[in-house]
């Protein structure tokens, strides 16, 4: 062989690779857009109820992160949800009922909530609305709930997503807070709801 037909192949070979290389970059730069949490816009707030009285707490920090495929004013996969909020941020208003809630979610053994979605593969969507599954952590016991999501796309650089996820808080070994020498009970069950809005920021 000739070293003009060596010469070729080298760059035809050298040509293929570049192309190669780059279709994979353009892949992953597709699959790899992240949206980070707008946490001036974004509300989280847990509530239930009581032997006196209906109770709301509001978490004043969280921050959330998420990998995905936004396109044609829809979500067509989601790789992960990374969600946090420190639980001295859930705050009602009332110093007596934030010491207690904080307590009986063992904050400073276990300063954080965390949430992550379930697997490691990517989660197709089909629907603006769906359910997805993932795991809690909640005063250091891990739990696998599923979260139902309206997504509201506004651009293929911003969306908001929407729920409300029921929990009993002795499924993470929490004993219901209690206050006035007993008289005030809280139940077992309680929700919490978010409303996010997520900004592109590659």
């Amino acid at each position: 062989m000739d070293k003009k037909n060596i010469n070729m192949k080298k760059i035809n070979f050298k040509h293929l690779t570049i192309g190669i290389l780059a279709s994979l970059f353009a892949i992953t730069a597709t699959a790899q857009n992240v949206y980070k949490l707008n946490e001036k816009t974004s509300k989280l707030s847990v509530t239930g109820t009581s032997s006196l009285h209906d109770w709301e707490m509001k978490s004043t920090g969280f921050s959330a992160e998420t990998g995905l495929k936004l396109a044609d004013g829809s979500i067509s996969e989601i790789q992960y949800i990374k969600f946090s909020t420190p639980v001295s941020a859930l705050e009602s208003g009332k110093n007596i009922m934030d010491n207690k809630a904080h307590n009986a979610l063992k904050e400073k053994k276990f300063p954080q909530i965390i949430f992550a979605l379930k697997g490691d593969g990517a989660l197709i969507l089909a629907e603006k609305s769906t359910s997805l599954t993932g795991m809690l952590t909640i005063a250091g016991k891990i739990k696998e709930i599923k979260v139902p999501v309206d997504f509201s796309i506004i651009s293929e650089r911003q969306f908001k997503a929407r729920g409300t996820v029921r929990l009993k808080m002795s499924d993470f070994g929490i004993e219901p807070p209690t206050a006035f020498f007993g008289t005030l009970k809280t139940d077992d069950e309680v929700e919490m709801k978010f409303d996010f809005e997520f900004n592109r920021s590659n």
